[in-house]
């Protein structure tokens, strides 16, 4: 399957350098690594607490191994059966825990690499390149963060890019035992995501093109019961009491801001493929961004405010900010900007430069007319998507990363001094998910920590605590049957004194904010104790409070 000696191309198998290490393992080696380095820094033992959404997706996860039902606390708004199912036996094997969720979601996303890397190989994209390529998104900030949380944006990607890569080869080489992994891995994610429907899709319309086959038994079902799995299962979904339904819409802010968000990110996981090929086509890539950017300038400049950080990246709400992981607002006290102004603009004008690599390869495959394949066409059926989804996060745009990745790689001829400054930067991206990941872990080890020790100690009810959106999601959904009330526009909100955020007066009212998990000291609080934690991007140390109210 993965074998590198073998090539569709006689010629570039005779040019091409044989490696050691098979390029197809190195983006796996690559993040293997890199979670060796964060789980020897932070053992698996510190690690158990939720990270973003995990505080209801990981406890539905437990519920439904351990056989108690399906619950969705009134937070998920996708179905995430399929990682469920995947992850059941890590949570038999190594228990109930968060840090067995996470192994869970990492090692699945080295599958979907592994079958990003075969997709490029059967598109006669050479062995290094391709697992170059692999290695850029394995090591890009916003993919290797997702990645390890229990939340659905990577696994439900890896299912798509493994059912893809079956559904390629089965129809290539008429093979129905990879039609029945492709059936298999497609019906997985249908039932993590909704959005993932578009696999079994875009493998219809490949169909298609193959006269002699596109009507036989075998090959029909192979594109309906994962269709009928998917709709049914959303059918199924939206009419539970318990979930946080989704509803598909399309405004004027979609149409003009989301593309441009889209192309900003995706450039920004270009960039290391960029600098294979800058020496040349340096001219046309310089005169395409500066256009770009021009445009670019120009609306961020007449939207002003309206963006969530003012103009500049990251532009939007998710898993990175300018705090580094984790919006504020979600913990109480101050925490230090991480991505100064200067550093956001820098961050702008790289995006813009991969954005407009992107926008050079996509006006070259138009004017080579070349009918787009299994993977384009995925990813041009997720920008649809994108564009008609009631709100927007960054974690949402990784499903477009590998897309944009294979439309650079396509047209990349590799200089050997090309290989240099490429590796740098994927090397140094390496590094900041790394730094960033390891930061989120350390911070949050502290405050779960202190939290816990509150309640074992000193009798502290958890509800007494604002410990953050985690903390208060995770205590409030100890009960599969308690419903979360954020949703209901009728429920009600807590207005007492008390340390408690504004989010979780609406969506968590039963938290009373007599102590807080804080960055700082807020108002009208006095510390009760503290805990060190270690961080590696500004390379310094902080303590974490436990604070108590005081009248004022």
């Amino acid at each position: 399957m993965l074998s590198d000696t073998t090539s569709d191309n006689p010629a570039s198998r005779k040019d091409e350098p044989r490696c050691r290490i098979p390029p197809w393992s190195w983006s796996v080696l690559v993040s293997a690594l890199a979670w060796a380095v964060i789980i020897i820094a932070i053992p698996p033992s510190r690690q158990d607490f939720p990270l973003g959404d995990d505080w209801a997706f990981a406890r539905g996860a437990i519920w439904f191994a351990h056989g108690e039902g399906i619950h969705y606390s009134k937070w998920a708004s996708m179905p995430q059966l399929g990682q469920w199912l995947w992850s059941w036996p890590f949570l038999l094997v190594i228990g109930s825990s968060h840090f067995a969720l996470r192994i869970s979601g990492i090692a699945l996303s080295w599958l979907g690499m592994v079958s990003f890397y075969d997709l490029l190989r059967q598109n006669k994209v050479p062995a290094r390149l391709a697992g170059f390529a692999a290695c850029v998104i394995a090591t890009n900030p916003l993919f290797f963060i997702s990645q390890g949380t229990y939340m659905t944006d990577v696994p439900a990607l890896s299912f798509g890019l493994m059912a893809l890569n079956c559904y390629s080869r089965a129809i290539n080489q008429r093979n129905l035992r990879w039609l029945f992994g492709a059936v298999v891995l497609a019906v997985l994610g249908a039932i993590t995501r909704q959005t993932m429907i578009a696999v079994p899709m875009v493998a219809g319309l490949l169909l298609l093109r193959f006269p002699e086959i596109r009507l036989k038994p075998f090959w029909v079902l192979s594109i309906v019961v994962p269709v009928a799995a998917g709709v049914g299962t959303s059918q199924w979904f939206a009419h539970r009491p318990d979930i946080l339904p989704m509803h598909l819409t399309l405004n004027s802010e979609a149409l003009v801001f989301r593309p441009f968000l889209a192309l900003h990110w995706c450039g920004l996981a270009v960039l290391p493929l960029c600098l294979l090929t800058l020496q040349r086509e340096f001219w046309k890539l310089f005169v395409t961004s500066f256009i770009f950017m021009m445009l670019a300038v120009s609306y961020l400049y007449f939207l002003g405010e309206d963006l969530t950080y003012g103009g500049s990246f990251p532009y939007c709400n998710g898993a990175i900010s300018p705090w580094g992981v984790c919006s504020g607002g979600l913990l109480v006290g101050q925490r230090e900007i991480l991505l100064t102004q200067p550093f956001r603009i820098a961050i702008s004008i790289l995006g813009c430069i991969g954005g407009a690599q992107i926008l050079t390869a996509l006006f070259d495959a138009v004017q080579a007319r070349k009918s787009p394949d299994l993977l384009l066409l995925f990813t041009a059926l997720q920008f649809l998507f994108v564009l008609t989804l009631p709100n927007m996060m960054d974690r949402y745009l990784e499903v477009l990363f590998p897309g944009a990745v294979y439309l650079v790689v396509m047209r990349c001829s590799v200089s050997h001094s090309g290989w240099l400054p490429g590796t740098v930067v994927v090397t140094l991206c390496g590094f900041i998910s790394v730094a960033l990941f390891h930061d989120w872990l350390s911070w949050n080890t502290a405050r779960w920590e202190l939290g816990r020790q509150a309640i074992a100690t000193k009798s502290i009810q958890p509800d007494d605590i604002e410990g953050g959106f985690e903390w208060n999601g995770w205590y409030a959904s100890t009960d599969p049957n308690r419903p979360m009330v954020g949703s209901d526009p009728n429920h009600p909100i807590n207005n007492e004194p008390g340390l408690s955020l504004p989010f979780s007066r609406d969506y968590f009212p039963q938290v009373r904010g007599r102590f807080a998990l804080a960055f700082t000291q807020p108002e009208n609080s006095v510390v009760v104790a503290s805990l060190p934690y270690t961080l590696w991007l500004s390379a310094e140390q902080k303590d974490f409070l436990f604070v108590q109210y005081k009248e004022p």
